[in-house]
């Protein structure tokens, strides 16, 4: 009797696809390896640093991505081979992407949306490809997605034990990547919409006093600091390569931050071309290709573009309310994303993406789940459940 239940338990499409993501990607990392070039060496000269007992070499933006380096100085003094963290990597994207296929299972009853949402991220390359790469944005990528799933089992299930996991995958969010701070904002703009929708008055205005506080906190810390006013004046697209005003100076961290970028924007390059350089950014972020990239290569990524009229139709649908916190979180994580590149750059081999990507790919999933329903049976509605 009990083996026939586990029989019924066992899903083999989810098995099937399982083991081909593995065995796809362990492929790949036999026949790359993983890159420990260009962006890897800050995170390897770090977990030096920190194995040695010595100050982190970049000051107080180390910390931006200390947890990354943490690991990193883990396999260095295990003395494992950094290949093994590759492995790590592709482990814990096939944790995220299971999470994500729970989370929409729990939420509708079509099994086959739920699992094409898990092939969608699985293999989707803006998001799989940095797993190959001692940088932080496959693990951060990773954990983005943690955070978003026990947040949302959080409002679904508050428990202690939920909200102390949340606290813990916030920190490492945090400090694996600056850009964990846009994880932390939508959080607490998706809380705020909570707490209103659901008439919960005292909590709303909590919520959105400390949201506010916490603006000012980070306007007022060092995240002003990657607001680069050299990177407006140059007119940057892609980072560190100008499209104006090539001799002018140039700081990584340039500490005038806001006040310095407000001074160039009014007194330099005007706003005109502010919203012009900043349109143009968007197009690289989310565009994917590259002039330098080759024919092929540019035709793949390409590919990639599907994703997004999909994700419209998910944003925009009104009639599924049980996705209503699913789509608040991922529109404010995207446009909060989008926000930010107006006063960044972007990069030149389109890194910067990744943790963002994971949010398309949800609301792509949800427009297709609209047009699946629509096309298969035209009056067929999904059960509600809680937001």
């Amino acid at each position: 009797m009990k083996l026939e239940n586990l029989k019924k338990n066992i899903d083999l499409k989810l098995i099937f696809i399982s083991v081909f993501y593995f065995c796809v990607m362990f492929f790949f990392l036999f026949k790359f390896g993983i890159n420990i070039g260009g962006e890897a060496f800050k995170y390897l000269l770090d977990a030096k640093s920190l194995l040695n007992g010595q100050g982190l070499n970049y000051g107080e933006f180390s910390y931006f991505y200390i947890s990354y380096s943490f690991l990193i100085a883990v396999f260095l003094k295990l003395k494992i081979d950094l290949v093994f963290l590759s492995v790590f990597q592709i482990s814990l994207s096939f944790a995220a992407g299971f999470c994500l296929y729970k989370l929409l299972n729990k939420k509708i009853t079509n099994r086959f949306v739920s699992l094409s949402l898990f092939v969608f991220y699985l293999f989707c390359y803006p998001i799989q490809k940095w797993i190959f790469f001692a940088y932080s944005e496959g693990v951060h990528t990773s954990l983005v997605v943690f955070g978003l799933y026990f947040f949302i089992k959080l409002i679904d299930d508050y428990s202690f034990k939920n909200l102390l996991l949340f606290f813990l995958i916030t920190f490492l969010i945090f400090t694996t990547r600056p850009v964990g701070i846009i994880f932390i904002l939508a959080t607490s703009f998706s809380l705020i919409i909570y707490f209103f929708t659901s008439h919960q008055k005292k909590l709303f205005w909590i919520f959105c006093i400390s949201a506010i506080a916490a603006l000012v906190v980070t306007l007022n810390s060092p995240f002003r600091y990657f607001i680069n006013p050299d990177s407006l004046r140059r007119m940057e697209v892609i980072c560190q390569v100008p499209q104006k005003g090539n001799a002018a100076p140039y700081s990584q961290f340039n500490r005038t931050g806001l006040v310095g970028a407000f001074r160039v924007v009014k007194n330099e390059i005007g706003f005109m071309n502010f919203f012009k350089t900043g349109i143009q950014k968007i197009q690289s972020f989310f565009g994917l290709t590259r002039s330098y990239f080759s024919f092929k290569n540019n035709l793949f990524l390409s590919l990639f573009w599907l994703f997004y009229p999909f994700a419209i139709i998910g944003a925009f649908n009104k009639r599924y309310q049980h996705f209503l916190m699913l789509k608040i979180f991922s529109v404010s994580y995207i446009l909060m994303t989008s926000l930010a590149i107006f006063f960044t750059c972007d990069d030149w081999s389109d890194r910067f993406i990744a943790p963002v990507f994971p949010f398309v790919v949800l609301l792509a999933t949800m427009g297709f789940l609209d047009i699946y329903i629509l096309i298969k049976s035209p009056s067929q509605t999904p059960p509600l459940q809680r937001l």
